[in-house]
């Protein structure tokens, strides 16, 4: 017994010098493993997330190209005096024979609305695109006071973040100057992304002045979502903002980004829509934004902008532009036979100025 004393020490003691061993060594290399194997795994899901953005930009590209074609034929048949297309809209009603649709969003009681935003509430990251948000807008459009009110409680509560995004994108639908107070105060304190565009969002399209200084403040953040900029430098272009006029022609303090110059140029285009494209100041923004976008969608959106003022210096910048060799042969078709039309003196198309869907930003 005495002798296997010795022998049993003597093995706990290579044992314990082995573990120790393999911390020292293999444990060491299994963390790396394992960091690898993470590092991996989130590069190859970067790599699906650009594969998937690429895919989706390059349809967009393709939807606007054919838009575009289109449009050459509209403005050819109306110098010519043929009848356009007629266009027609889906109504609300719709496919019920003329009747009230079935659980109508304006027939919800404020509880059913309360329901909609919990169930909206708890959607997270998805809360803009939800597909029940819009009809949540509809059925709080009836009860603008008591909407407004709920819409500051959200705003001013400790729910988790999708409550309040989903009250800062619906204060953004509604376009509801009461729920401002509470919009701008929540965006002063804020720092979740998600809760941050919404309110961003929400001071952009809310009519005023009160809010053009957060407006910018987001915009020029460069730490501020991607999202959120965009919707602030929208909104300061619907101001006439020197600092989105500036970003508009492709420079200034915000950063020469075609997504934000694109916003930037929307966001003129609306304050000059709104005014009845009676000011043609904002005309050379749009001439050079053709001379010198970026993008395809940036030349389309100032191809359109142009096209709304209908004006002899209208013509004169599609022209110039159209004369060309950068010019896309897609869009120069069409800016040439725009400016044929407004030199011929054919009638102004009821949809001139009107922008493409897709530039209108949803994805936040």
């Amino acid at each position: 017994m005495s002798r296997a004393i010795p022998f049993v020490v003597g093995f706990l003691v290579a044992s314990g010098l082995a573990t120790a061993g393999w911390f020292l060594r293999g444990e060491p290399s299994l963390v790396a493993s394992r960091d690898a194997i993470r590092d991996a795994e989130e590069t190859a899901r970067r790599a699906r997330r650009e594969a998937s953005d690429a895919s989706i930009e390059a349809q967009v590209e393709r939807d606007r190209r054919r838009s575009a074609e289109e449009r050459v034929k509209e403005l050819e048949r109306s110098m010519t005096g043929g009848a356009p297309p007629v266009a027609t809209s889906a109504k609300p009603d719709a496919g019920h024979g003329g009747m009230r649709r079935p659980d109508a969003p304006t027939e919800w009681d404020f509880a059913r609305v309360r329901q909609e935003i919990d169930y909206i509430g708890n959607a997270g990251a998805a809360v803009a695109k939800h597909p029940r948000l819009a009809l949540v807008a509809e059925a709080m459009a009836v009860r603008p006071e008591e909407s407004a009110r709920y819409l500051g409680d959200l705003l001013q509560s400790n729910l988790p973040a999708g409550y309040v995004a989903a009250a800062g994108h619906l204060a953004a639908l509604l376009s509801s100057a009461d729920a401002l107070p509470a919009v701008m105060k929540r965006a002063d304190v804020e720092k979740d992304p998600v809760v941050v565009t919404a309110l961003a969002r929400a001071m952009a399209v809310i009519p005023g002045n009160a809010q053009v200084e957060r407006l910018r403040k987001i915009a020029l953040d460069l730490a501020a979502p991607a999202a959120a900029r965009g919707h602030a430098i929208e909104g300061l272009g619907r101001r006439m903002d020197v600092a989105a006029q500036a970003a508009a022609r492709g420079g200034g303090d915000i950063a020469d980004d075609p997504r934000f110059r694109l916003r930037a140029l929307v966001g003129v285009h609306d304050a000059v829509a709104a005014g009845q494209w009676k000011d043609a100041s904002a005309l050379p923004i749009f001439a050079h934004g053709l001379r010198t976008g970026q993008t395809f969608g940036i030349r389309l959106l100032c191809l359109e902008t142009l096209e709304g003022w209908w004006s002899e210096d209208a013509a004169k910048a599609l022209d110039a532009w159209a004369a060309t060799p950068e010019a896309d042969p897609q869009l120069a078709g069409r800016a040439k036979a725009a400016a044929a039309a407004i030199r011929a003196k054919a009638a102004r198309p009821a949809d001139a100025g009107a922008l493409d869907p897709g530039f209108r930003q949803t994805e936040d």
